[in-house]
């Protein structure tokens, strides 16, 4: 790791000078590569499994071959990723590049502007407009709608971020139900007739209990989760935190009645035994993997690939069979809409994302070498790099095929005959769930500093029940309460926002807890005392702040 003081407008200039060597050096191979660091965590229920550093992947080595780069990457252990970052923040020991949602405040208080003011990260400002990253910026030229999603209040460019393409790759998270089970209970659901309602969830988890199939029905692994995406909350109309109510403005779901209402249903089905008693545990991807190849759960949320795909992986490897595009036998898992309290209703909430992730991959301050790291991050947004972040390499990992064999649901027609299937490294490692092969060879299956292309997605899933479920979550909501724009905050109102926030998300935590446990009593007096408490610590205060941010983004057109 690397510290430097060196200013970058005379970095730049030197290095425009130096374009054109360095690019003859590369074509004939005789350039000295660029030495990189680069700092991010590893995805625990994909990557792990792989390998303990992302260096050893195929696909870092063919990033390292590409941009004429040598990487070596810094991973904090899992469960110590926020403890690790604040310790490498706090010391100023940077690497050259760090991946991390510096937009969330809690993660860097003050935000990616604030990042800049501190000199942790550079803008990219002068290099978008002196041909250090020609990718990134030709793919904003073509998508001129998304550069507000990525430009801040400050007119700056911080980042290389993930970009989610297409609308098909926006919803990968929501409420599942073994519908197998489902099905034999006699209520008349199926596929076609789901529960989409708080009263029908009701009826069948008591159904699922009564019936010995599971003790607990419902599975949720922490307090977090119960608000998951705002499924739940959002039934009742308000959202686990911040949301958007019907006239855009930012709410905030404990200070409304209705997020009563929902309180009182989640503390009778726990009083009732119908979800884990121990759902306050912070249950990790393995342990709800395990409830539920164990059938131990019957209602749960959870994504489609590292979740159901991988959970028919599993199953198929135990008997030892190949069901794609079908289910296992003896296990089948189906989306439930998000629900409401009528029938026919459309929720405003569920899991939906901006096309422009906020997690992305910054240039730190440390950095002494800015066209090598400007060259390796924008190598992702052009056409080799995406085909490499999403596809791997060509002979290896996949290879081109007609998009009509591929018989996809998805209309696929602008590949013709240059569809790039994954090959059987990805799709029949007799070891591992396609989710974790393809980790040696993509990034698409989870993020990083390019788009992602649908094309990935048709083939990561590859039962045509996780196709199924993201159109019956989509058909479900608008997500008009959940989707928030693009918010950055000024540095002010940031240390404003995380000296507030921080008591504000304990206590509205501890005092949630007590509710749901029974513990203290949920009653209008307590209702009365628990918003007076959080008018004391200042919730109107950060809601004026948001309310700001908010119509910022609708200004430059954030959304």
């Amino acid at each position: 790791m690397k510290k430097t003081t060196k200013a970058l407008a005379l970095v730049l200039s030197l290095m425009m000078l130096m374009t054109a060597v360095s690019i003859t050096a590369m074509a004939d191979g005789s350039a000295e590569p660029d030495k990189l660091t680069y700092w991010r965590a590893l995805d625990t229920s994909k990557e792990t499994v792989m390998y303990t550093n992302w260096a050893d992947s195929e696909i870092a080595k063919w990033l390292n071959e590409a941009t004429n780069c040598e990487v070596t990457f810094v991973h904090p252990p899992a469960g110590q990723e926020a403890e690790k970052f604040n310790l490498m923040i706090a010391s100023f020991d940077l690497t050259d590049i760090i991946e991390r949602d510096l937009s969330n405040t809690a993660n860097y208080p003050g935000g990616v502007d604030k990042a800049v003011d501190d000199g942790v990260i550079i803008t990219l400002n002068d290099a978008w407009d002196n041909g250090l990253v020609p990718n990134l910026k030709a793919y904003f030229d073509a998508h001129p709608e998304w550069l507000p999603q990525l430009v801040t209040d400050q007119g700056n460019i911080t980042n290389f971020p993930f970009i989610r393409e297409d609308d098909l790759l926006l919803s990968s998270w929501g409420p599942q139900v073994r519908i197998d089970w489902l099905e034999e209970l006699g209520l008349g659901f199926d596929e076609n007739n789901l529960p989409s309602t708080i009263d029908e969830w009701d009826t069948v988890l008591r159904a699922f209990k009564d019936s010995g199939k599971v003790e607990y029905p419902l599975l949720c692994v922490s307090l977090n989760s119960i608000g998951d995406n705002s499924s739940l909350p959002g039934a009742y109309g308000v959202g686990w935190e911040y949301y958007l109510d019907e006239e855009g403005n930012v709410a905030y779901g404990p200070t409304q009645d209705a997020f009563k209402d929902f309180l009182a249903q989640m503390r009778t089905w726990i009083a009732d035994g119908l979800m884990n008693p121990d759902w306050q545990a912070n249950l990790d991807t393995a342990q709800l993997r395990t409830n539920i190849l164990s059938d131990n759960a019957a209602m749960y949320f959870s994504n489609l690939g590292g979740g159901m795909g991988t959970w028919y992986d599993y199953k198929n490897s135990e008997a030892g069979t190949k069901s794609e595009p079908n289910n296992p036998e003896g296990f089948r898992s189906y989306a439930l809409p998000f629900p409401t309290l009528e029938k026919g209703e459309k929720s405003r909430f569920g899991g939906s994302a901006l096309h422009v992730a906020s997690f992305c991959a910054f240039i730190t301050t440390a950095c002494d070498d800015i066209e090598g790291a400007c060259r390796y991050l924008d190598f992702g947004y052009s056409e080799e790099g995406k085909e490499m972040f999403n596809y791997g390499k060509e002979g290896v990992s996949f290879n081109y095929i007609n998009y009509q064999d591929m018989n996809s649901p998805v209309d696929l027609s602008a590949f013709g005959d240059k569809f790039p299937r994954w090959s059987d490294a990805i799709l029949a490692d007799p070891d591992h769930a396609v989710a974790e092969a393809c980790s040696l060879y993509i990034r698409a299956h989870s993020s990083g500093p390019f788009p992602q292309d649908e094309g990935y997605l048709v083939q990561f899933m590859k039962y045509a029940d996780q196709l199924k479920t993201i159109d019956v979550w989509v058909g479900s909501s608008d997500f008009s309460g959940s989707l928030m724009p693009r918010l950055y905050f000024t540095t002010e109102e940031s240390e404003e926002l995380a000296s507030l926030e921080t008591d504000i998300d304990t206590y509205k935590d501890e005092t949630i807890t007590k509710f749901l446990t029974g513990v203290s009593d949920l009653n209008d007096d307590t209702w009365a005392d628990f918003q007076n408490g959080l008018k004391a610590m200042g919730i109107e205060r950060c809601l004026e702040i948001r309310n700001a941010a908010v119509q910022r983004a609708y200004e430059r057109g954030g959304m």
